[in-house]
């Protein structure tokens, strides 16, 4: 990296398939955490869905929970996000049907 210009901090590069590789079978821990809940929500935003659909796959049997979360509901909603731009993968979708079903619950 090269040096800083004054006032300014460096430039960090990260592998973010990396990143993802550590929160694989994490993803309800993550999900839970006031930080790494963070970083769930952008990569759903910024990655491709080959690369996060181990987040909608893990979620599985917890969509309604998630969409209750006061962090998960901010991630089931970045899901919808997806599903809308045709993203709408199996585990998605799965996951958003169980959040639908325990919409009544709210």
């Amino acid at each position: 990296l090269a040096d800083p210009v004054a006032g300014q901090r460096p430039r960090v590069r990260l592998d973010a398939g990396a990143l993802l590789g550590q929160l694989r079978g994490r993803v309800v821990e993550a999900l839970v955490h006031p930080h790494a809940n963070h970083v769930l929500k952008k990569a759903l935003e910024a990655m491709p869905t080959e690369q996060v659909a181990f987040i909608a796959e893990e979620l599985l049997g917890s969509g309604a929970w998630a969409s209750r979360h006061r962090f998960g509901c901010r991630i089931m909603l970045r899901l919808v996000r997806h599903s809308l731009d045709a993203w709408a993968g199996a585990g998605a979708r799965a996951a958003l049907a169980e959040a639908l079903e325990g919409a009544g619950e709210l």
